[in-house]
C-alpha cells in the first residue's frame, strides 16, 4: 500500500506537472518605458538597451524558466518613448497595465522617471522592476510590488563621501561645507543622507551651505556667488548629468576653485561630462566610482569584459 501510495503521488505530481505546462502562456509581456530624448537620455538609453540585450538572450535561450509552469517562457517586450517626460511616462505606465495588459511593468531609468510607475503599479497591483529608480520614498511597507535591481538606496550613496568629509576632512583642512542638490527623489535622497551622515559625526565639520533648486536649473552663476559668500572648504554638487554638465561649466567659465568639490555624473557619466565641458573642467573633481570601473569576479552571467564586447 505504501508502493502503491509513492506511485498515486508521483502520477498525481506528473499529471499537475502537465497540466501546469498546458496552461503556461504563449509569452510573457514585459512592459517598460524609455526616453531617447530630453535630460535622462543618457541615463535612460544604456539601461533600455541592457534590457533589450538581456531579453534577446534568454529569447535565444528559449525564454526564462518558470517553476510554476515548469517550463520556460519566451519574452515579449512592448516599450513606449515617454522623451524624458514624467507627463507622458504617467499615461504610458497607465496604457502598459490597462490596454497592452502587461504581466511585469519595468520602469524607465532614474528615481524621476520611476516615480510615477511606484504609484501606478501599486494601485494596480502590477509588479515593478525596478531598475535604478533609487528615491527612497519608493520602499515602503505598504507596497509590496516593487523590487530594485541595480543600485542600493540612494540613502546608502553618500556614505563614503560622508565618512571621508567627517573622519579625514578636518586634517585636510576641510570643516566648513556647502550642498546643492536638486530637489528629485535621487538627488533629495542624498542631500538629506549626507546632512544626517555630518551632523551625527560630531566631528565640527559645519554645513555653512544647503539650498535645493529644481531639477530642470541650467544656470548656477548666481548659486555659485552664493556659495562662495558663505566661505566652504568643501562643495557638494548633487544633479543629474545635465546639472553637473551647467554646473562645472559655470565654475570653469567663471574660474572658481574651491578645495574640495564633488559632482555625482563625473564618476557615473565620465564620457558624457568629458564631451560637454572638457577635460580640464574635471580636474580634481571627486566622484563615486560606478561598478563598471571594476572587473569583479562573476558567477553568473557573463564578465565585464564580456559584457562590453556584447
Amino acid at each position: 500500500m505504501v508502493r502503491l501510495s509513492i506511485v498515486a503521488v508521483l502520477l498525481a505530481c506528473a499529471t499537475v506537472t502537465a497540466v501546469r505546462a498546458a496552461d503556461a502562456p504563449a509569452e510573457i509581456k514585459l512592459g517598460t518605458l524609455y526616453a531617447s530624448s530630453g535630460r535622462f537620455a543618457s541615463i535612460s538609453m544604456p539601461v533600455h538597451d541592457g534590457l533589450k540585450l538581456w531579453i534577446d538572450q534568454k529569447n535565444a535561450d528559449g525564454g526564462v524558466f518558470v517553476k510554476a509552469f515548469n517550463k520556460k517562457i519566451p519574452i515579449k517586450l512592448i516599450a513606449y518613448d515617454d522623451q524624458s517626460n514624467t507627463a507622458t511616462a504617467a499615461t504610458l505606465y497607465n496604457q502598459l497595465i490597462t490596454q497592452d495588459k502587461v504581466d511585469i511593468l519595468t520602469a524607465d531609468s532614474g528615481s524621476v522617471l520611476t516615480s510615477v510607475a511606484v504609484p501606478i503599479a501599486r494601485d494596480h497591483k502590477m509588479f515593478l522592476f525596478d531598475q535604478t529608480g533609487t528615491g527612497a520614498t519608493f520602499f515602503t511597507p505598504d507596497n509590496p510590488y516593487i523590487a530594485l535591481l541595480d543600485d542600493p538606496v540612494s540613502s546608502i550613496w553618500p556614505k563614503p563621501l560622508a565618512d571621508f568629509l567627517t573622519h579625514d576632512g578636518p586634517g585636510l583642512g576641510i570643516k566648513r561645507v556647502a550642498i546643492l542638490y536638486s530637489t528629485n527623489d535621487f538627488t533629495g535622497t542624498q542631500a538629506g543622507a549626507v546632512r544626517k551622515f555630518i551632523k551625527e559625526s560630531n566631528s565640527g565639520v559645519e554645513i555653512v551651505f544647503d539650498e535645493g533648486v529644481p531639477t530642470e536649473t541650467s544656470n548656477y552663476t548666481v548659486l555659485l556667488n552664493n556659495i562662495r559668500a558663505s566661505n566652504p572648504d568643501a562643495v557638494i554638487h548633487l544633479g543629474y548629468a545635465p546639472n553637473d554638465i551647467a554646473f562645472l561649466r559655470n565654475v570653469q567659465d567663471n574660474g572658481i576653485k574651491f578645495k574640495f568639490l564633488f559632482c555625482i555624473y563625473a564618476g557615473l557619466e565620465t564620457e558624457l561630462l568629458e564631451k560637454n565641458v572638457g577635460d580640464k573642467a574635471l580636474d580634481y573633481v571627486f566622484s563615486y566610482v560606478p561598478s563598471s570601473q571594476i572587473a569583479y569576479e562573476t558567477n553568473f552571467g557573463m564578465s565585464l569584459k564580456d559584457y562590453a564586447a556584447a
